[in-house]
């Protein structure tokens, strides 16, 4: 009698102990296939600047792939997007940069609106950017929004 109690208490131990053992072994991580990751960022910029190359993009910024959005038409000739850039430093630096280089590619200068965030508008050809700039945690984000008027 006392062996079949030793057992009963030996299975119950197992069948309450297999799940917690088991559960040690599993991995909560995302796959890599599904896992965002930085991958080549910078190569993505290099990318970008090379495909729209009258849209300056800045140095030491990166790509947040997945609050941006680019659409192209088979030929090249509509490209539509909004690219969501962040980097460090404060967003004077980046204003003053995106001031001089989208005149040097030449963009005309709308309107800019300046309150919590810095709002700027350009024109060129049939196209229109908006280039919208917020200091964030430390962090400046720029949302370039493009495509034809």
């Amino acid at each position: 009698m006392r062996t079949s109690k030793y057992i009963a208490l030996f299975l119950l131990a197992v069948l309450i102990g297999a799940p917690v053992l088991f559960a040690g072994c599993v991995s909560k991580e995302t796959p890599r296939a599904h896992r965002a990751t930085a991958g080549n960022v910078k190569d993505s910029l290099s990318s970008l600047s090379k495909r729209f190359s009258n849209i300056p993009l800045p140095r030491n910024y990166d790509l947040d792939r997945s609050k941006s959005f680019i659409y192209e038409s088979g030929n090249g000739k509509v490209k539509v997007g909004r690219l969501h850039l962040t980097g460090w430093g404060g967003p004077e630096n980046i204003i003053n940069f995106y001031r001089s280089e989208m005149v040097k590619r030449g963009w005309d200068l709308i309107r800019v609106t300046e309150q919590e965030a810095t709002i700027m508008l350009y024109s060129q050809d049939n196209q229109i950017c908006t280039v919208v700039i917020v200091k964030s945690f430390g962090k400046t984000s720029v949302d370039i929004q493009f495509g034809p008027k």
